[in-house]
């Protein structure tokens, strides 16, 4: 057994620009370094309507090194993946999961067996359908491609059915924790036909997330714009973001300063040179979980009976 970490969205909020031009500058400390749709859902404002053209420039320290949610979902970098691919589902700041390409979910009687209705009319960036079919195959290919990180977090998933808007899966296990579980850094849902070749992927994310990458330098710089067959699109407010790889802290404080940089994430001992700096810097806590590991070949934990009792004796 084990605890899954749940992987939080922080409302992280900039405020609308002083000009028209830009974003007012801000720093964020490497406790959550993340921008995602909640973040970007706020920073509308002035700044869209005023220029039209709304473009977020973020330094990260933790740039994409792969653009397969499959080999790259298992760290932090999941949260700037989370411009380009959607989840079945995304977490709250209460650590609920709500909908994001499903618009609800329903589990059997016995906890076994849950069922995940898309939301109608979804595509992804190349045209094809988010629907079931694809769920299937992002789940499988979690589950079986080589380099997957992800496949340690599926084992309670036997058998995926999809039928038209709805996805079905099988559980090895009575497991309520997979509407978390599948939100956010789990199932990255990427098309897939562009999928088929998972090398080229890597290189050229195709998601239906709220933005599309337009050009993709690697390891450097990600040129991304509004995707407006997001089903949320209305709430995203800026039209394009540009990401790159953060240099070293003192040029990133430097470049929000100057405004080369309207956002970033940033080491806390860089926190309060960035105040003195006039930066608005915000510190949310992490969301991090233990895990607790149980190897049920071994006495007493090859009796289901006592797996059991420790799953119930365990506060999560």
């Amino acid at each position: 057994m084990s605890a899954r970490p749940t992987n939080l969205r922080p409302a992280l909020r900039l405020r609308p620009a002083r000009r028209a031009r830009g974003l007012r500058a801000t720093a964020l400390g490497t406790a959550l370094a993340a921008l995602l749709v909640p973040t970007l859902t706020a920073c509308g404002g002035g700044t869209s309507s005023a220029a039209g053209n709304a473009t977020l420039k973020w330094a990260s320290s933790y740039f994409p090194a792969h653009w397969d949610p499959v080999v790259s979902g298992s760290g932090a970098q999941f949260r700037q993946l989370s411009l380009v691919y959607a989840s079945l589902t995304r977490t709250d700041e209460e650590g609920k999961p709500v909908p994001d390409l499903a618009e609800s979910w329903e589990y059997n009687d016995k906890g076994d067996r849950i069922t995940f209705k898309l939301r109608p009319g979804q595509k992804f960036s190349d045209g094809e359908p988010v629907d079931a079919t694809a769920v299937k195959a992002a789940i499988e290919r979690a589950q079986k491609q080589k380099n997957s990180a992800l496949f340690g977090d599926l084992t309670s998933i036997g058998s995926v059915e999809a039928n038209g808007l709805e996805a079905t899966l099988n559980l090895t296990q009575v497991d309520y924790q997979i509407p978390q579980l599948l939100g956010q850094r789990v199932l990255q849902i990427a098309s897939p036909k562009a999928a088929g070749n998972p090398t080229r992927l890597d290189q050229n994310p195709v998601g239906a997330g709220p933005f599309v990458v337009e050009q993709l330098i690697p390891g450097t710089k990600a040129v991304l714009k509004k995707n407006p067959d997001y089903w949320d699109a209305k709430n995203i407010h800026i039209d394009n973001v540009e990401l790159v790889s953060a240099p070293d802290a003192s040029t990133v404080v430097s470049g929000l300063r100057t405004g080369v940089y309207n956002f970033a994430d940033i080491d806390p001992s860089q926190a309060d040179a960035a105040k003195k700096a006039g930066l608005d810097v915000f510190v949310q806590p992490g969301f991090n979980a233990a895990n607790l590991s149980l190897n049920i070949n071994k006495a007493p934990f090859d009796d289901d009976r006592v797996v059991d009792a420790v799953r119930h004796a365990v506060d999560r």
